[in-house]
């Protein structure tokens, strides 16, 4: 059974621009961080960003930063880490967390109060390095696990730099796991699921593709409502965006409560969908204008209306060495909640900017919100 995780929370940037969500589970409150500075020149120190703990005793959920090291992989900062703190490791392996590929972690600790198991997630983005870790007693693990874990998959960054450093010793860094490594591509380096496949074929569950990034812990492929043969679309429920929308045969959706990806098999295209609390739109869209430019000075950019949809483009976006196009969509009406609105992040090379285009015009003209359906 999926942990009920009811509460979502918006993060704002308190070092290095790092924003993000997360969503807890009732029981948990956030906790007051501590104001002192923090030396970065020891090598172990982060900055604390974000704690929430249960009502019921020390079970935490904790987000902490730091500069990156000048040289080597996540795998070996992470071991540092973890042997520098004086933990026990149980299991040092690649992971996703919310469909980035990261080293995870899990270890135990002797306290005051007992014996405590952690699992840390460690990611770097941009030459930042966060720490989003779980920590219970020993004791709890196995009752208490499911909820934490489930809450850390939901960390989401909202504005995203890229990896720069490799996973492993002497591997090349990692793209996002649905559309890099977890990729099938056909052989002709198109789709893998071409037009002429039984229809569908991406939106079964037992899919080669969505068993490996549901092992993975991507995400679900969620609940399809309806296939209609004729125009070879399908209507699915994801439950990040809260809402019904269509997508055509031959692409992949998969759910994990939080954010809704779209992808065909061969990484051509990513479609990033999820629930931002927005209260300007132009804001917003500034907001993101501004964090990439800050990253990439040179970076054209072009703030517009797609259709009915306000929206920025990011020309030769600069992601791991390859030049991509990505744009960011809002959707005002695609959200019951107050507060909230639906954002599609679009990315792809150039020449597929075109195709994906027309897929997110596909996804957003058909989102159909439960007070839409009530109302139809």
């Amino acid at each position: 059974m999926t942990p009920e995780l009811p509460t979502l929370v918006h993060v704002p940037p308190r070092l290095a621009d790092i924003e993000f969500t997360v969503r807890l589970a009732a029981e948990f409150r956030e906790l007051e961080l501590p104001t002192e500075d923090v030396d970065f020149t020891n090598p172990i120190q982060f900055a604390p960003l974000y704690a929430a703990m249960a009502s019921y005793g020390a079970v935490l959920l904790t987000v902490a930063a730091r500069p990156a090291y000048d040289n080597g992989s996540l795998r070996e900062w992470l071991g540092y880490l973890c042997t520098t703190e004086g933990l026990t490791l149980v299991s040092l392996e690649r992971s996703t967390l919310n469909g980035r590929p990261t080293m995870v972690a899990e270890a135990t600790q002797p306290s005051d109060a007992g014996v405590m198991r952690i699992r840390t997630h460690l990611i770097e983005d941009g030459g930042r390095l966060l720490n989003i870790s779980i920590i219970a007693p020993d004791a709890l693990w196995a009752g208490i696990s499911p909820t934490l874990m489930a809450m850390q998959q939901t960390f989401e960054l909202l504005r995203p730099r890229g990896s720069t450093v490799p996973l492993e010793p002497n591997a090349a860094p990692d793209a996002d796991a649905a559309t890099s490594s977890d990729s099938e591509p056909g052989a002709d380096g198109g789709n893998a699921e071409s037009s002429e496949a039984p229809f569908c074929t991406c939106l079964d569950p037992e899919h080669p593709t969505n068993v490996r990034l549901r092992d993975a812990r991507v995400g679900l492929v969620p609940r399809v409502h309806e296939q209609a043969t004729a125009t070879r679309h399908a209507l699915v429920a994801p439950a990040a965006i809260e809402a019904l929308i269509r997508v055509p045969a031959g692409w992949h959706v998969l759910d994990d409560g939080t954010r809704t990806l779209v992808f065909d098999a061969a990484g051509r295209i990513q479609i990033s969908l999820n629930l931002r609390p927005i209260t300007d739109v132009d804001t917003f869209l500034r907001g993101v204008e501004r964090e990439h430019r800050s990253q990439q000075p040179s970076l054209q950019t072009l703030i517009t209306m797609l259709g009915r949809y306000p929206a920025i483009l990011l020309h030769q976006l600069q992601v791991n060495g390859e030049q991509l196009e990505q744009g960011f969509l809002v959707h005002p009406e695609g959200c019951d909640r107050d507060g909230l609105m639906l954002v599609a992040r679009v990315t792809a090379a150039e020449k597929d900017m075109g195709d994906a285009m027309e897929l997110i015009d596909t996804i957003f003209g058909s989102v159909l919100t439960p007070r839409a359906l009530t109302q139809a």
